[in-house]
């Protein structure tokens, strides 16, 4: 009978041990059910908006997150101790407002046991943020490690541990690089007003005028192709940062652009190590290594930028057309009900799609042989003048300026329709 009282006796203490623990635990460990309550948010009625800096401080270099007339930025101190970067650096939209986004919107469950801090991973925490406004502190907390079965990240407040209902860890334990922005520019483009390109090649301008077109400003102020330099642009735009650090080596392939825009001038320097594209400038203070893309920018022959068509015109503003060759000559206006003459729409399809030779060398020679003349609503006039005949078609001259070019003879031949309707 003793021995069975002692059975019983060491089996009532060992649940007693079991239920202590179990209680224990479940103090200690958050709820998972994230979504039950009660759950409240810690800054009722914060926004963004409201945030001038956020400072986050750890066992490594401080980050803060500092608003400027251009966007967010990111600095680590001391200065110089994220990848040898001395200044401060654009910070990336995306991230730094989903992160930001998160900070504000923080919401807490029930207080949880101020004891256990080294379980939660709060002692020593892994950050410490601190958010500030135009006015001064707005709260600091402390935050530690993630909780388990995917749920919150546990955080000190005020001497108080609760668990937040979404994770807070991952962002908050990110560095200085993290929060970087991958762009090397960001611009409207249909902001931009002028290009410069500098490179091995030579050196050209590229400018938009009064009327929007685009001037190979450096060629003799001739008209430069839309297609061309819109690509240019979306592929700058399109750039982004493959790594951070320091180049090595010697540079190849250098090139210098600088584009002006409604929110400034960027100026950005690229050139190649080795297999490697760098670049400089715009959002990026220090060497970034790039896209392979940026091997499309570099500087070409000027020729690549002038445009392919004759005349290039936007039908919608035309108002006269007047045709002179070879004799004959051809006088169309545009009415309320549109063109009337039956020869415009083939003359200007002509003039639109076919494509001209401007690498051509031969100087015009003799008389003119013709010439085209299209008026648009702004009082705008283009002029081409037709020279001799050469092998393959007939060498032109656009009067706004810029060299001579070979017209094929199916343009020429479109002329030629036109005079005989």
């Amino acid at each position: 009978m003793d021995s069975y009282k002692q059975r019983l006796m060491a089996a009532l203490v060992a649940a007693l041990i079991v239920l202590i623990s179990l209680n224990l635990w479940w103090e200690a460990a958050p709820p998972e059910d994230v979504d039950s309550p009660p759950w409240s948010r810690v800054w009722e009625g914060l926004t963004v908006d409201q945030l001038e800096e956020v400072r986050l401080t750890g066992a490594g270099p401080a980050l803060v997150l500092h608003r400027a007339v251009d966007g967010w930025r990111v600095t680590a101190e001391p200065l110089g101790a994220v990848g040898g970067d001395p200044s401060d650096r654009a910070a990336d939209p995306r991230r730094t407002d989903q992160f930001l986004s998160a900070l504000v919107n923080l919401q807490r469950g029930p207080s949880l046991r101020r004891d256990a801090l080294e379980q939660y991973g709060l002692q020593p925490p892994a950050r410490v943020i601190d958010m500030s406004g135009p006015d001064g502190p707005i709260g600091t907390f402390s935050v530690g490690r993630d909780a388990p079965a995917g749920s919150g990240t546990y955080f000190l407040l005020e001497d108080d541990v609760y668990m937040s209902r979404a994770r807070l860890g991952g962002h908050a334990g990110e560095d200085a690089e993290w929060f970087r922005t991958r762009q090397i520019v960001a611009f409207a483009r249909s902001s931009v007003t002028a290009v410069k390109i500098q490179g091995l090649k030579g050196a050209f301008t590229l400018e938009k005028d009064s009327q929007g077109w685009w001037i190979a400003a450096s060629s003799g102020r001739h008209r430069a192709s839309e297609v061309a330099i819109d690509t240019f642009l979306e592929t700058l735009l399109d750039l982004r940062v493959e790594a951070f650090g320091a180049a090595g080596g010697q540079p190849e392939d250098q090139a210098l652009f600088r584009i002006d825009h409604a929110g400034g001038t960027d100026v950005i320097e690229v050139w190649r190590q080795e297999a490697s594209w760098w670049a400089q400038g715009g959002l990026q203070g220090s060497p970034v290594e790039t896209t392979k893309g940026l091997a499309s920018l570099r500087a070409g022959v000027l020729d690549s930028w002038l445009s392919t068509h004759a005349l290039p015109v936007r039908t919608s503003t035309l108002t006269s057309i007047d045709l002179r060759m070879d004799g004959g000559t051809f006088h169309a206006e545009i009415g309320e009900e549109g063109w009337e003459h039956p020869g415009v729409q083939p003359l200007l399809m002509a003039l639109m799609q076919t494509e001209v030779n401007r690498t051509v060398a031969t100087p015009p020679a003799g008389a003119e042989s013709g010439r085209i003349q299209l008026t648009e609503t702004q009082g705008r006039i283009e002029t081409l003048t037709l020279h001799q005949d050469v092998p393959g078609g007939r060498v032109a001259q656009d009067l706004a300026g810029g060299p001579p070019f070979l017209i094929p003879s199916e343009l020429t031949a479109s002329f030629a329709d036109a005079l005989n309707e």
